[in-house]
């Protein structure tokens, strides 16, 4: 049985497996990413992760990364995420060189999109739309198994959907911006506005696990106090729902997805927000045709959803331009 090698390129670590035409991973090595050796250092490392894992079945490879990519050339459009010198360098073209295989290069969040369509939380959906909610908002946008593009390699930016017309600016210039009220991050601030503004009534639970320094509170920690009853973490959950269901009502009136999959930081507290964002959603947040067709879950793949859906990326390249019809 033929597979593919996936490598999932983050800006802390590198993460490459050997995936089965059935989305098995067969084998797995990582490392951190070596970042302060420039693009050349970190291609190097990719190319060794990629033969440590390769076999006599190994029919191409495929690369995701952050940052926007065009699929087709198999390179960065722009500066890569976090990676300085990265963008200069043809992604693809230089992982086939140094391994003799076809390769192919896709931004993390599609690629992870695809993985979750393919074998994940949203298998068999027609058209599934993910979003991670982290330091930002990624996400991407699967049509009939394909990874939707658009003409400019920004599709599935829910990060930059602007709802707040009047808002404070984001880092890419857009004004009210998602990301900057639905991320993970953007609890986290909310929390620790609510706390400097509070009397101090009920906060215990959130002191505690701040070690006495609230500034420092986090996403993680409010939702680990709200999973233990704290009404104030309960409180901030409910607050932080009205800009999430904004978001997500909105995905649903403009793509009119059957699922729509949460990954990211907050994924594994979905049980406590799905409910609140689902309330929200009830009161008009989406229109009533699209939100009844739509079903909201979190991701199943976590952090293999990269490299399987990087796997996924090449599998689909292949058989599309009939380099390989093993798989």
């Amino acid at each position: 049985m033929s597979n593919v090698i996936g490598i999932d390129l983050g800006g802390t670590k590198i993460l490459a497996a050997r995936v089965d035409e059935d989305g098995r991973i067969l084998a797995k090595h990582h490392r951190a990413t070596p970042v302060e050796e420039g693009g050349e250092g970190v291609m190097a490392a990719l190319a060794a992760l990629a033969a440590a894992v390769r076999d006599d079945a190994s029919v191409g490879v495929g690369v995701v990364s952050p940052g926007m990519i065009d699929a087709g050339r198999g390179s960065f459009v722009g500066a890569a995420c976090n990676i300085p010198g990265l963008e200069k360098i043809p992604l693809a073209g230089r992982l086939a060189e140094a391994l003799g295989l076809p390769a192919f290069a896709e931004n993390d969040g599609n690629a992870a999109a695809l993985a979750e369509n393919w074998i994940g939380a949203a298998r068999g959906a027609k058209i599934c739309v993910m979003l991670t909610l982290g330091t930002g908002i990624g996400g991407g946008v699967v049509m009939g198994g394909r990874i939707y593009h658009g003409v400019g390699y920004c599709s599935g930016e829910f990060g930059h959907l602007s709802i707040d017309y009047k808002g404070p600016k984001c880092s890419c210039g857009g004004t009210g911006c998602a990301e900057l009220y639905a991320s993970a991050r953007a609890l986290a601030v909310l929390g620790r506005q609510a706390l400097a503004a509070s009397d101090g009534t009920g906060i215990e639970k959130l002191i505690e696990l701040s070690r006495g320094d609230t500034r420092n509170i986090t996403s993680k920690m409010i939702c680990a106090a709200a999973r233990e009853g704290d009404a104030f973490a309960l409180g901030l959950l409910d607050k932080y729902a009205r800009p999430l269901a904004a978001v997500l009502g909105s995905v649903m009136n403009s793509y009119n997805p059957d699922r729509i999959v949460i990954g990211g930081g907050l994924c594994p507290s979905w049980d406590l927000i799905g409910p609140r964002v689902e309330k929200e959603l009830s009161e008009g947040r989406a229109l009533p045709a699209a939100r009844s067709g739509c079903t909201i879950v979190p991701a199943a793949l976590h952090e293999e959803a990269g490299v399987i859906g990087a796997a996924r990326v090449a599998m689909n390249q292949l058989r599309s331009s009939g380099i390989s019809r093993r798989l």
